[in-house]
């Protein structure tokens, strides 16, 4: 039985979920092979935010990925990893 919300497969007559692999991170490597999105959107993405920000400090990870608006840069000039001399 497929989870709520999957997306069904055309090929197969709508009886598979249909299984994504989501590679989201900078290296461009698989994070998360899932077959319901809108799940994974929901719960494992902290998951996988937390740790994507521990490999990948540089970059964005946002809360709400739906709503964020697209970058072009890892983080904006001066935001990331300041020095501070005492």
């Amino acid at each position: 039985m497929a989870p709520p919300g999957a997306v069904r497969d055309r090929r197969a007559s709508g009886r598979r979920p249909r299984q994504g692999t989501l590679t989201l991170s900078p290296a461009h490597r698989p994070i998360q092979i899932t077959k319901d999105l809108p799940g994974f959107w929901k719960g494992s993405w902290r998951d996988v935010k937390v740790e994507m920000k521990g490999c990948y400090p540089r970059y964005v990870w946002p809360d709400d990925p739906a709503g964020a608006a697209p970058t072009t840069r890892a983080k904006p000039r001066g935001t990331w990893g300041s020095l501070s001399l005492i």
